[in-house]
């Protein structure tokens, strides 16, 4: 009988069976029973992340349990084929035949896990769908550990994910035609699962994980979206409650941040929040609510500090019309101020919150002067506003503004004059807004202009018997109408304080219409003599300054008024210049 290679192939022996020289066998039944001791252990090492990776390619465990069973078996076989000699004639009367087929299972088994393991997912739009529910669970169930091996999943897919959710975004609220539908059912589909998912990976346990614990992977991945120009409404959310958490979190990158070294050097995470252009306007990263009750003194700091980056920001890259980007930065110093009029009746406070909150001012007067400083001469005109009615113009300058008044409106109902915890917060927004210290010009600057018009009507709401009581705050800081007043000439500072005393000689309208309400107007060193009409200013040493109220002959003043602008001075601009810390 001819001896011969089996079909051709030296290596699988000779297809002559020699049972005195069988061919090796390479997998015992031990081996096999070791590789369906995976099974038992899988379950332990195949983390949640791992059972995602593999679920999206099409990997599940039944079927990787399915593949170590079929190899075992196939050892099993390896080790019986040499004794059925009905078999030897052919190839698979073979072990090795056997075996190689059982390794092929072993290593797609083994690999699959590696794989899942080693390489995150970019997903494809056609697996989208099964994506979106497999990463929904994952963030529902998972723990941090995962959380943040999903974050290297999700700055592969980010991309796709966005361009697929634009796409249905773009045809919401339009009226489709069956037709339409029809053609792009498959699209439409993975839109709405990539616009879905894009809405719960907003979640705010899971967003608090990645600035906490991967602030840089975050900042990476916010460059690509800034670099590619992805945008999507339904991303907003997310990119938002990245911001909020960097914010709120105590533990997390931001505050290493704020810090002149170490990470301060470098501020990735703050910079990709709040830095990027792109990010800024499109995204909006200052907006969302934050509850009075979670505004702490780190929070402020901290929000101070994004706010500062913000609008530097607009101002560099001349958004001045981007006002909702800057509206974010209103209603969290709302919320942030709600809680100072208890600080105000407390005995004991901390210092630190106070000059947390004065900062929030002193820094939108100082933004607001860069702002003034880095636009045309026509944008710097469009600034002010022609009449009384557009007090609340909402652009860039307006936002500034606004917190400067809240932040006055906040402490004015309870505030005592040099005594009380925010004087000095009134102080300095009062007289860097409108300084009598060194030489002034004559008229007002846009942003001095429109935070008169609001102080004023403020005022005349006081004179009515209405509150907030802005007039405790402007008779403590302007101080007796005859005194503090350096210049003769018609500076802003001049311009406001005879604004305000037109105004509080309507005190005995006051006095008459609404007597029981009379004392919540004025300070602790301020009274009011309502049979003389005087106001009478106490001092710290003792004395006395009055103001005659009826005796003030105050020409009318229309602050609105063209022939009281004018330019920033050369000292403003470059105080402008300067950096804020």
């Amino acid at each position: 009988m001819a001896v011969v290679a089996c079909v051709g192939i030296e290596w699988l022996g000779l297809c002559n069976y020699d049972p005195a020289a069988p061919a090796p066998i390479y997998f015992t039944l031990g081996n096999a029973v070791t590789a369906l001791a995976f099974t038992l252990a899988v379950q332990n090492f195949l983390k949640p992340i791992y059972v995602f990776r593999l679920a999206i390619r099409h990997m599940t465990t039944k079927r990787l349990y399915s593949m170590v069973f079929a190899g075992a078996f196939l050892c099993v076989i390896a080790a019986l084929v040499p004794r059925m000699s009905f078999l030897h004639s052919f190839p698979i009367g073979y072990a090795i035949v056997w075996e190689m087929l059982a390794t092929a299972l072993f290593l797609m088994a083994y690999g699959s896990v590696a794989i899942a393991a080693a390489v995150p997912i970019k997903v494809k739009p056609k697996r989208v769908p099964r994506f979106a529910q497999a990463a929904a669970q994952l963030i529902s169930e998972a723990g941090e550990s995962d959380h943040l091996e999903l974050l290297k999943d999700l700055r592969e897919s980010l991309p796709t994910l966005i361009r697929l959710a634009t796409f249905v975004e773009m045809k919401h609220g339009e009226e489709r035609t069956a037709f339409f539908d029809f053609i792009h059912r498959e699209r439409l589909e993975q839109a709405s699962y990539a616009h879905s998912l894009l809405r719960i990976i907003a979640d705010a346990p899971f967003c608090r994980t990645l600035v906490d614990k991967a602030p840089w992977a975050v900042s990476r991945m916010l460059g690509v979206i800034e670099t590619e120009r992805l945008y999507a409404r339904s991303a907003e959310s997310f990119v938002r409650e990245l911001a909020q958490q960097a914010l709120l979190s105590d533990e997390g990158m931001m505050d290493r941040e704020r810090k002149f070294h170490g990470f301060g050097t470098a501020p990735l995470l703050s910079e990709s929040l709040f830095g990027s252009p792109f990010i800024v306007s499109r995204y909006n990263t200052l907006q969302g609510y934050i509850r009075a009750d979670k505004v702490t003194l780190s929070v402020i700091e901290r929000f101070n500090s994004a706010t500062v980056r913000t609008f530097e920001t607009l101002i560099e890259h001349r958004r001045m019309d981007h006002s909702y980007s800057a509206m974010g930065a209103k209603s969290f110093y709302e919320s942030a101020f709600m809680g100072l009029s208890a600080i105000q009746g407390a005995e004991n406070y901390d210092y630190r919150h106070a000059m947390a909150t004065t900062r929030s001012l002193t820094n939108a007067i100082t933004l607001a002067n860069k702002l003034m400083a880095a636009i045309s001469d026509d944008a710097y005109e469009r600034l002010y506003v022609d009449d009384f009615k557009d007090k609340h113009k909402y652009d860039v300058l307006g936002v500034l503004v606004e917190i400067v008044f809240d932040g006055l409106k906040s402490i004015s109902n309870r505030f005592r004059g040099p005594n009380d915890p925010f004087w000095l917060m009134a102080h300095e927004a009062m007289s860097r807004s409108f300084q009598h210290i060194r030489e002034q010009p004559d008229g007002m600057t846009p942003f001095q202009q429109r935070l008169a018009i609001l102080i004023i009507d403020g005022l005349q709401d006081n004179m009515n018997g209405w509150y907030p009581s802005i007039s405790r705050i402007v008779l403590a800081a302007l101080g007796p109408y005859r005194e503090n007043a350096q210049q003769p000439n018609a500076t802003a500072y001049n311009i406001l304080k005879d604004a305000a005393y037109i105004e509080l000689q309507k005190l005995p309208e006051l006095a008459t219409e609404h007597p029981e309400k009379l004392g919540d107007y004025f300070p602790d060193n301020v009274g009011y003599d309502v049979a003389k009409n005087t106001l009478t200013h106490t001092y710290f040493g003792g004395g006395t300054a009055v103001t005659a109220l009826a005796s003030l002959n105050i020409n009318p003043v229309d602050v609105a008024n063209k022939a009281l602008r004018r330019r920033l001075t050369d000292d403003e601009s470059k105080e402008a210049e300067r950096e804020i810390y």
